[in-house]
């Protein structure tokens, strides 16, 4: 079967957004897309994958291409990023930084699959906007203080907006295509999730002692709900 096909030659695997293909990583670090229902092979990709973390690999969300980290032995400082095809296995682009690494959101493709938000270190943490197919650099955030953690990104449904949420509880809203903030949110205690609503109007965070509605372009609390339970 193709499970047990994919099990005895690949060691690691992460699924396309419609679950019919899936990506694994052969014993010499090379990544092949393959069919689910049958295990056959649909491209190889290019060049040589860094196993350690592979679930940092990701589809894009039409299941076109693929981000996903590659070692750096020369200098393990800088941490680059490759975009391939999904279908061939071109390398299409790599993003960079010359000093500092790059890490990947858990969503880092834009809804439509244009866009890639990655996280940065280089003294500060900061966000970076790149244009997935050739890697050109589209904007850059620098949302808060030096020494301050930013442990997530996630763009908003309609690809417009995206939110960033730091240790120091509070949430950024900016926008995707030109870095510009767009509003603030703020909240007595940290926030341990922040969601968009499927329209794009509206940010859910979730805070030790409450569930929190915000107004996506103003920043203005619109509704607390109680928090009740674990």
């Amino acid at each position: 079967s193709a499970s047990r096909l994919l099990h005895r030659y690949q060691f690691d695997s992460v699924f396309s957004p419609d679950a019919t293909r899936v990506l694994t990583l052969t014993k010499d670090n090379i990544g092949q897309v393959r069919e689910t229902e049958n295990g056959r092979l649909i491209g190889t990709l290019a060049g040589h994958m860094c196993p350690k973390p592979f679930t940092n690999a990701h589809f894009s969300p039409n299941n076109m291409l693929i981000v996903a980290p590659i070692c750096n032995e020369e200098d393990e400082s800088v941490q680059p990023f490759r975009v391939w095809d999904a279908n061939d296995g071109r390398v299409l682009t790599m993003l960079t930084l010359p000093k500092g690494k790059l890490f990947l959101r858990e969503e880092p493709f834009s809804p439509d699959g244009k866009l890639i938000v990655t996280g940065s270190l280089n003294g500060t943490y900061s966000e970076r906007i790149w244009y997935a197919r050739t890697g050109r650099q589209l904007t850059s955030m620098l949302p808060y203080n030096r020494g301050i953690f930013i442990p997530d990104a996630i763009f908003s449904p309609n690809g417009r907006l995206i939110a960033t949420s730091a240790d120091n509880g509070t949430v950024l809203v900016w926008d995707a295509h030109n870095g510009h903030l767009v509003s603030s949110l703020a909240a007595d205690s940290g926030f341990g999730d922040v969601k968009f609503s499927p329209n794009s109007k509206r940010i859910l965070t979730v805070s030790e002692d409450s569930i929190e509605l915000w107004d996506a372009d103003t920043g203005i609390l619109v509704n607390t709900l109680p928090k009740t339970g674990n």
